[in-house]
């Protein structure tokens, strides 16, 4: 199966942007931390950055809903 990893980091853009208070921002920081393109993200790198976004995220969201955060971006369901 062939992932097209633009469509991936816009979609985990605009999910995180709609169901994520500063969703952008941590992606953006997270990224920036990384050292990776939040407009091009690498699939090697999808579960070490799905790590960090659902750490930033929980307290926007709470444990329960950053944990189901984390899964979705590691499976690439968004």
């Amino acid at each position: 199966m062939v992932i097209h990893m633009e469509d991936f980091s816009t979609r985990l853009r605009y999910y995180l942007k709609d169901n994520v208070a500063m969703g952008e921002f941590i992606l953006k920081k997270q990224c920036q931390d990384l050292g990776i393109d939040p407009d091009d993200i690498p699939e090697d790198r999808i579960e070490e950055l799905a790590v960090k976004i659902a750490s930033a995220a929980e307290m926007f969201i709470g444990q329960e809903k950053s944990r189901k955060l984390e899964s979705m971006i590691r499976k690439q369901r968004l």
